[in-house]
């Protein structure tokens, strides 16, 4: 009789393994009381839905055949359905519902300007994978599953070919592309992108070796000295600049760090008796050296594309990664054994995050506040 990879808290039989289990299963016990015994945390963090909302706006903003707008309006809509949500969770950094609002506005707004630069074209989105890891054996019928964001076919006459890692090619190239909304920026060097785990499984799993993170970087909507915007709307549009000042009713813009540095230098050699003038006429002198905009027409949110090919042996490890955890899945269920891997001390400090925390420590009160069970596959 084939192994199923383990039976849920309603008794039912589950065979589709994911990354998202193998992440879970670092720790055999964690694995354990999420996937099995269906226990979740009581609270959302706002970060999960907001990029949910983000990446359904993008996908309507396609759908509606890249209609001006339609993304913003869109991510409006779904957005506005957590203003009074009690169990989303915020943190200093990001800010509140009103500062996510505003954030996901400009990220779309920003999309639209970015798209046609990028190597996004002929989409097919929310593409579901399943593949059989080990036919004809004892596991049979355990699958891996995932779904993928974004399949694209780009034509190498496409603007944004070039920054897809390949050469010597002119025929259409197949790009995954995983989209991510975060609170700070990725890697700087794409090449980094065909060491990500899940997009090694995303590419083993599908034969498709060309994969990108677009990474929407989130960044508060304040906007101070030294930091760079890009313009939203009118001639200026998708333009970068960094800021000189800022008042209520406008922001001094320069075009490049250069002058921004220059002005800094001038500014911090001014000391002593009649600074405060001296340094008032000095920007007034630059004020005819930069432009104006109001805050509005403005954004600091970022869109990072980080694209990577991976090797064949790389897709092979990855692939046979997946397969080991899923036969010791399968094993630890049969047994009834999934033991800890804990660790307290760092750098191996999971379990001080880990909100199965109060469950192993046998702490009721922690558990009642941390989690609650949801019977049901996961």
């Amino acid at each position: 009789m084939s192994r199923v990879l383990y039976t849920n808290a309603q008794g039912f039989p589950v065979f589709n393994h994911s990354h998202s289990g193998g992440r879970d299963f670092s720790c055999p016990k964690k694995y354990y009381w999420k996937r099995i015994q269906g226990w979740q945390p009581r609270d959302e963090r706002a970060a999960l839905q907001f990029g949910k909302c983000v990446e359904a706006a993008i996908q309507y903003y396609h759908v509606q055949g890249l209609q001006t707008g339609s993304g913003i309006d869109e991510f409006k809509k779904l957005w506005w359905h957590y203003k009074d949500d009690s169990s989303i969770t915020y943190t200093e950094k990001t800010g509140d519902w009103d500062d996510h609002y505003r954030m996901g506005s400009e990220m779309l707004a920003l999309y639209e300007i970015e798209q046609p630069k990028l190597p996004i074209d002929n989409i097919q989105f929310q593409v579901d994978i399943k593949t059989e890891l080990l036919p004809d054996s004892e596991y049979e019928g355990i699958k891996y599953t995932t779904i993928l964001d974004m399949i694209c076919e780009v034509d190498p006459s496409h603007p944004g070919y070039a920054l897809l890692p390949v050469t010597g090619e002119h025929g259409p190239r197949r790009l995954i592309i995983d989209i991510k909304t975060s609170a700070a920026s990725y890697y700087t060097d794409p090449r980094l992108s065909a060491l990500d785990d899940q997009l090694r499984d995303y590419a083993w799993a599908t034969g498709i070796d060309t994969v990108a993170f677009m990474v929407l970087v989130k960044n508060h909507s304040s906007v101070g000295t030294g930091d760079w915007v890009t313009i939203l709307r009118g001639d200026d549009k998708g333009k970068k600049y960094i800021v000189l000042d800022v008042n209520e009713e406008r922001l001094l813009v320069f075009p490049n760090k250069p002058l921004y540095e220059e002005y800094l230098s001038r500014r911090d050699s001014i000391k002593g008796k009649g600074s405060k003038e001296a340094k008032e006429a000095l920007l007034a002198e630059y004020f005819y050296k930069a432009k104006r905009f109001r805050r509005e027409d403005v954004t600091k949110q970022r869109i990072q594309f980080l694209a990577a090919v991976i090797s064949q042996e790389d897709m092979d490890e990855a692939h046979g990664l997946a397969i080991a955890e899923a036969v010791e899945i399968a094993d630890c269920s049969s047994e009834g054994v999934f033991p800890k891997k804990p660790g307290v001390r760092f750098p191996n400090n999971v379990c001080l995050s880990c909100e199965c925390l109060g469950l192993c420590l046998d702490d009721k009160e922690l558990v009642k506040e941390k989690l609650i069970q949801i019977n049901g596959d996961f």
